[in-house]
């Protein structure tokens, strides 16, 4: 079985990225307390929306995927969106597949996409979970003609 993770480094990120947020928003409540001005408002709504937007990222995209090699069984699950589970037949419902390298800042990373029927996507990338590389090597060992390149020919 192939089980990707979440990185701890993506995630040491986004929860020191929310620790700050929230300290900011902490401190904008308690420069209130001393005396309000108008930008204190301001302050307020803008580390608000960040801090609930933030948050709201994490719970939706945080993910593990695992595949049952034998079976071509892919299970996604959300832990943070009330334990929701997708559970996909990579030989019945995957249209395609395909791979590509992306540059961030300077440092390549591998992106996978696999679209689905129904109009499903499923997305991993190297960055942000492990064991990306194993699931394109069982993508080409074993679903290689579901790559959007060989379909498209």
């Amino acid at each position: 079985m192939i089980t990707c993770r979440p990185k701890s480094s993506s995630f040491f990120a986004l929860i020191i990225f929310i620790l700050v947020i929230f300290m900011l928003l902490f401190g904008t409540v308690r420069l209130m307390a001393a005396g309000i001005a108008w930008y204190h408002f301001i302050m307020l709504g803008i580390f608000s929306l960040l801090a609930i937007g933030i948050l709201l990222r994490i719970m939706f995209a945080y993910k593990t995927l695992s595949i049952t090699p034998k079976k071509h069984i892919l299970k996604v699950k959300y832990p943070l969106r009330f334990m929701t589970e997708e559970q996909y037949e990579l030989g019945k419902e995957l249209l395609y597949w395909q791979d590509t390298y992306k540059t961030v800042n300077g440092a390549d990373f591998l992106e996978i996409e696999l679209r689905m029927k129904y109009g499903s996507i499923v997305r991993l990338n190297d960055k942000e979970l492990s064991n990306v590389g194993k699931v394109l090597n069982f993508l080409r060992g074993n679903l290689g003609n579901m790559h959007r390149d060989k379909l498209e020919k």
